[in-house]
């Protein structure tokens, strides 16, 4: 991502925040969140449905700063940018927002699952992938979702719609946050027992991703034991303890007959 962007996030969100639009970032950016490597293209800002026209409007109209970028060829990493509102920022042509629908999810959308600030504290660290574009300081103001609900909409992207880019997607957060069976249990609420194989699958395969030749122990992303340590404290890998937050019946199922086994 264009250093225009990274000093323009939070000018983005204040224009949104000031016509009470929500908005979570998703895409690229959110997977760095979460450890997992991806090149940042563009800034890609989940809106609820009835407020994308308005969002797009209230960009359009801060011609100083954007001016649309329509595009008009689409190959199979883009095509999921068809119809959506898309800006580029006028100091530097190569950067742009992209504004999508929010997902809609048993636990709501992503807006409805941001990180509260009060989750980032001293003892919190943050992965490389993040930290080599955003600064420590400002990471903690990214409205960033919850990883559950997060891995969850690529998850029934890929079960739903076969979209392998969201299946690779899910691999690298598995792989990115060393995810086992029992983060779900306490992560994912009311999964679809096609989503539960899904993820269940990519986590008993996280080995196998590891290369031959890579001097990784732990995942094909992450390097070694204290490296895992240190990433179970990113902010929203655990979604707090609350009633709601009960263990998906097909999953309690799952662990209980591989305890039996």
């Amino acid at each position: 991502m264009s250093q225009t962007a990274i000093d323009n996030i939070d000018s983005v969100f204040h224009l949104l925040n000031a016509h009470a639009i929500p908005g979570c970032i998703i895409g690229e950016l959110a997977l760095n969140y979460y450890n997992v490597p991806r090149v940042v293209h563009d800034l890609k800002i989940a809106v609820p449905q009835d407020d994308l026209h308005r969002a797009s409007t209230v960009l359009k109209s801060e011609r100083e700063l954007f001016e649309p970028a329509d595009e008009d060829t689409f190959n199979v990493y883009t095509e999921y940018r068809r119809g959506m509102p898309r800006f580029r920022f006028r100091e530097n042509s190569a950067a742009c927002v992209v504004l999508f629908l929010d997902e809609s999810l048993d636990s709501g959308g992503m807006v409805d699952n941001i990180l509260p600030q009060s989750l980032h504290q001293q003892d919190s660290e943050y992965s490389l992938e993040l930290l080599d574009l955003i600064p420590e300081n400002r990471i903690t103001s990214l409205p960033v979702p919850f990883l559950g609900p997060l891995l969850l909409s690529y998850c029934r992207k890929y079960t739903v719609m076969q979209d392998d880019i969201a299946a690779m997607a899910v691999e690298g957060l598995i792989d990115g946050m060393n995810l086992d069976e029992f983060w779900c249990t306490r992560n994912l609420t009311n999964i679809e027992p096609k989503d539960l194989d899904h993820v269940l699958s990519r986590i008993r395969g996280k080995t196998s991703r590891i290369d031959y030749f890579s001097p990784n122990s732990v995942t094909c992303i992450i390097t070694n034991d204290e490296e895992a340590q240190r990433l179970l404290r990113v902010p929203g890998r655990e979604v707090p303890a609350l009633p709601r937050n009960k263990p998906s019946q097909n999953l309690v199922n799952y662990l209980w007959n591989m305890t039996a086994d």
